[in-house]
């Protein structure tokens, strides 16, 4: 028997284990890839969420249980640099 006859016999007689070991790993690896690929969507249309809901908010000026003047955004935006956007944050329970 050469070798190249015994490398043939084996892949022969091992060929359903090893056809199973090689379909479990690719199915393992379209599983694991199609996780990374929607988590990673989830996340990107979360952080839109975020960026439509929130819009050009940076800072933040909170008053504990005091509500501000209505102008007060346009009365900081004219006497410094910085873009004010109004809002109203209330605390919610769900």
């Amino acid at each position: 028997m050469t070798f190249f006859r015994l490398i043939f016999k084996s892949f022969v007689y091992y060929f359903k284990g090893n056809l199973i070991i090689a379909l479990g790993f690719a199915i393992s690896t379209a599983v694991i890839t199609g996780a990374l690929m929607v988590g990673d969507s989830v996340r990107h249309s979360l952080e839109l969420t975020v960026d439509y809901r929130l819009g050009k908010i940076t800072y933040v000026v909170t008053a504990s249980d005091r509500f501000f003047p209505q102008n007060l955004g346009q009365r900081i935006e004219k006497n410094s640099s910085f873009h004010t956007s109004p809002a109203l944050i209330l605390p919610g329970i769900a």
